[in-house]
């Protein structure tokens, strides 16, 4: 399984993900928990344990480790969860280093009044960077 973290200055967010079989890059378990920038990684290694056995998950199923943080004092105490507890490097993503699959607009084929309620009707169109991240049909899956 991957364990997926991502780090932001209010909330630490993990998810579960299979990584094997037909069930590949399917969420199995998310859980929350507050930023703390002092936690260690054996602090941190604490928590995720006691939220596996919750979920009556073996910390032996978790192969691999993504982590995207926004709080660079976290990256240690992250490295250091992930090689003592799981016996993995983790994988620290960054837009920098990602290829990002842009969503494609679809040719407007209607006008004036009826594109108008359509566009209203669908929400407004993600915009900025990494607007449509994983709502391609392209996208690639974690696996």
């Amino acid at each position: 399984m991957l364990l997926a973290v991502e780090v932001g200055n209010t909330n630490i967010k993990f998810g579960l993900f299979e990584v094997d079989g037909v069930a590949a890059g399917t969420l199995v378990h998310t859980w929350r928990s507050v930023t703390d920038r002092h936690k260690t990684g054996d602090d941190l290694a604490a928590q995720v344990d006691s939220m596996l056995r919750l979920n009556a998950v073996a910390r032996s199923s978790v192969t691999r480790v993504a982590v995207a943080s926004v709080v660079p004092p976290l990256y240690r105490a992250l490295s250091q969860m992930s090689t003592r507890y799981f016996g993995c490097r983790p994988e620290f993503l960054s837009a920098a280093r990602q290829s990002i699959v842009c969503r494609r607009a679809r040719a407007a084929t209607t006008s004036g009044a009826s594109a108008a309620r359509s566009a209203s009707s669908n929400g407004p169109e993600p915009s900025g960077p990494g607007a449509g991240i994983g709502t391609s049909p392209g996208r690639r899956s974690i696996t």
